[in-house]
């Protein structure tokens, strides 16, 4: 029997209650979620164990789509992946206290420390809604030298030598590996990451380690990288349609595009999948067959054997793909 077009996946979204946490994603999860009353810090819109919601596919997890039609999700960039788990994490976050300074090993140190079916972690934050004065910490001051980052860590003065970012809504940044970084209260983030969530705690603001968060001092040290980096501000949208690039990376590249009437024609053209995350309005998404209204803040993944597509509607959307590398 012949398998079927692959079609729009809707996935059913992973849903983590840490402390830092807010109320502002619970339109995204379950009413059995939404009504517990606990803190709803981080969607995971697009992860490889969420389970697929809509068409032929219902009830696999996205990994059981890629182990099972590889090609047909991933087009080119199916020779880029590797092993059997989809290869991005896309991540909403609502922000009401601050994170804990952290970093990300990049691939090879994460294979060393953790063993050789681990990667790394490079991400990119957007920022969807940001309160006035918040504030994230990003990077190192430019005076601060490798050895000195090591001392501070193991000193518990991270705080000294790192650059604070005052954060505006549509800001956007990239966390490579080795980036030591944190996220502020008053912040609701769309986090596009390798799939990895490897997480070295720097320092925690003193809360009890006993909480299931302990610090890790000594892979810190290892994975902290004496690197810079700062937002930048996506300049208000002007009438009609836009298409803008944001950021490129060796793993994933990020775009927005922008409709205030009419139609935009698009074309996976068996390249690679595209994931849309719509950051404000509402669009209509279509194909020859199928019609997908996607609201503020939510997710559709689109497979490179889908083909052409038309999008429709006042919004603007993010679109997340894979970086497909020339050999």
């Amino acid at each position: 029997m012949a398998l079927p077009k692959l079609y729009p996946i809707i996935l059913s979204p992973t849903v983590k209650n840490y402390i830092w946490g807010g109320q502002k994603l619970l339109n995204l999860v379950g009413a059995d979620k939404a009504t517990d009353q606990k803190p709803v810090a981080e969607i995971w819109a697009v992860h490889g164990k969420n389970y697929i919601k809509n068409g032929f596919y219902s009830g696999y997890t996205l990994n059981q789509l890629l182990n099972e039609r590889p090609k047909d999700l991933m087009g080119l960039s199916q020779s880029w992946n590797q092993g059997d788990e989809f290869p991005i994490l896309i991540k909403i976050l609502d922000c009401q206290q601050w994170l804990s300074i952290q970093v990300h090993p990049d691939n090879l140190l994460a294979k060393k420390l953790e063993g050789p079916q681990h990667s790394g972690k490079t991400e990119t934050w957007y920022f969807l809604d940001s309160e006035p004065g918040s504030q994230i910490y990003a990077g190192t001051k430019t005076d601060v030298t490798q050895t000195a980052l090591t001392d501070a860590i193991e000193s518990h003065k991270i705080q000294d030598v790192l650059q604070m970012h005052e954060i505006k809504k549509d800001d956007f940044i990239l966390i490579e590996a080795g980036v030591i970084h944190a996220l502020g209260p008053g912040l609701v983030v769309y986090e596009l990451q390798q799939n990895s969530d490897l997480t070295y705690r720097v320092y925690d603001w003193d809360r009890p380690m006993n909480a299931g968060r302990p610090l890790h001092i000594e892979k810190s040290c290892l994975a902290a990288k004496n690197l810079q980096t700062t937002p930048r501000n996506l300049q208000p949208k002007v009438k009609g349609n836009s298409f803008l690039p944001l950021i490129q990376s060796p793993f994933f590249k990020l775009e927005i595009i922008n409709n205030m009437d009419g139609f935009i024609n698009f074309d996976t053209a068996f390249m690679t999948f595209q994931i849309l995350t719509v950051s404000s309005g509402e669009m209509i998404l279509q194909t020859d067959d199928q019609a997908f209204s996607i609201k503020q803040y939510e997710t559709i993944l689109l497979p490179a054997g889908l083909g052409k597509y038309k999008l429709s509607g006042d919004f603007s959307v993010l679109r997340a793909s894979p970086c497909i590398c020339e050999s």
